[in-house]
C-alpha cells in the first residue's frame, strides 16, 4: 500500500502543521507591537496606552427618550409619580418604569391613587393610572369607586372606561363587581362591553358563566374573549 507522500500529496499531520504555524504567525504578528508598546512603557498600564493611540470615538447625541428615562431613574418613586402629572407628553414612558415598583412599594402606589383622585388629570394618564394599579396587590375601596364613575360616565374616553371596568372587577368587593357586570346591558360602546365580558374572569365561577353565556355571542371578539376566559 503506498503512503500519501508516494501519491505526491502530503499526510494530514503535516497540513495540520503548517496551517498551526501560519496561526501563530499572525497571532505573532498581532501581539508584537503590543508587546513592544509595553515594553517601552512599563509604568503605563495596557489600556491607557492603547486608548493614548486609537483615534477619538464621535459621541452621539442622547436622544429626548433617553434623556427621561435616565431622569425618571434618578428620581424617587413618589416624585415619578408626580412627574405622570406635570408631563402629560411622557406618561406611557414613565409609566412604563414605575409600573415595575407597584407590587413592591406602597408609597408607589399611595402616589398613583392620590393621582386617581386628581380631577386635573386627563382620561389618557387615567387609563395609565389604573393598568400600572392593576397589578397592585391591594388598592382603596374609593379608588375602586372612582374607577366605577369613570366606567359609568359616557363623557371619558371609551378605553379609560374599558380600563375602570378590568379594574373595578379585580380589586372590588362584591357589590362593585355587581356595578361592573350590571353595566354592560346599557353600554353603548361594543368596546367597553368587551372588557366588561373579559373583567368576568375576576367573578366568581358561576357569574363567569352567565357572562359568557349572555354576551359571548354578540361579536367575534366577544367570542375570543369568552374563549380565553
Amino acid at each position: 500500500m503506498s503512503s500519501a507522500n508516494d501519491s505526491g500529496g502530503d499526510p494530514c499531520w503535516r497540513k495540520g502543521l503548517r496551517v498551526g504555524a501560519l496561526v501563530i504567525g499572525l497571532v505573532g504578528t498581532a501581539v508584537g507591537p503590543l508587546l513592544h508598546l509595553l515594553a517601552a512603557n512599563p509604568h503605563v498600564g495596557c489600556t491607557h496606552t492603547l486608548a493614548k493611540r486609537m483615534p477619538a470615538r464621535r459621541v452621539l447625541p442622547v436622544s429626548p427618550c433617553r434623556r427621561s428615562i435616565s431622569r425618571a431613574q434618578r428620581s424617587g418613586p413618589k416624585s415619578r409619580g408626580q412627574n405622570l402629572k406635570e408631563k402629560p407628553h411622557q406618561t406611557r414612558l414613565y409609566f412604563s418604569y414605575i409600573s415595575t415598583f407597584v407590587r413592591t412599594e406602597q408609597n408607589v402606589v399611595d402616589s398613583l391613587e392620590e393621582l386617581v383622585a386628581d380631577d386635573t388629570v386627563s382620561d389618557y394618564q387615567r387609563m395609565f393610572l389604573l393598568a400600572g394599579l392593576l397589578r397592585s396587590k391591594t388598592v382603596t375601596r374609593a379608588t375602586v369607586n372612582t374607577a366605577l364613575q369613570w366606567l359609568q360616565n359616557r363623557t371619558v374616553a371609551k378605553e379609560t372606561r374599558a380600563m375602570a371596568a378590568i379594574f373595578a372587577a379585580k380589586h372590588g368587593v362584591a357589590q362593585q363587581k355587581r356595578t361592573v357586570r350590571t353595566s354592560c346591558e346599557d353600554e353603548p360602546s361594543d368596546y367597553v362591553r368587551s372588557a366588561i365580558l373579559y373583567s368576568s374572569r375576576y367573578l366568581t365561577a358561576v357569574e363567569k358563566k352567565t357572562c359568557k353565556r349572555a354576551w359571548g355571542g354578540h361579536s367575534s371578539i366577544n367570542a375570543l374573549i369568552a374563549q380565553t376566559i
